[in-house]
């Protein structure tokens, strides 16, 4: 995984020739909501595939989390064929 070079935001990250972007959601992001709903208008409109999480999601059911990007990381690829 890596970060998007082109997006200014930390919290995004891809696999390299991936369709697939994880956004973290911390505490802050009710005060960046406006700028995370372009960002991710941005990516989907670039064709990637956004996944979003929060604090709880990830600490409080991480299985789930892994669950979930696993299945999209491979159903990208699998489009790329």
């Amino acid at each position: 995984m890596c970060r998007l070079s082109w997006l200014p935001d930390p919290s995004s990250w891809s696999w390299p020739k991936g369709t697939v972007v994880i956004e973290y959601d911390g505490a802050t992001h009710r005060d960046s909501l406006a700028s995370d709903n372009r960002r991710q208008n941005r990516l989907v409109d670039a064709g990637y595939r956004v996944l979003r999480f929060t604090a709880w999601d990830v600490l409080g059911s991480p299985d789930s989390v892994l669950d979930l990007v696993r299945r999209a990381h491979i159903e990208g690829r699998e489009g790329l064929r």
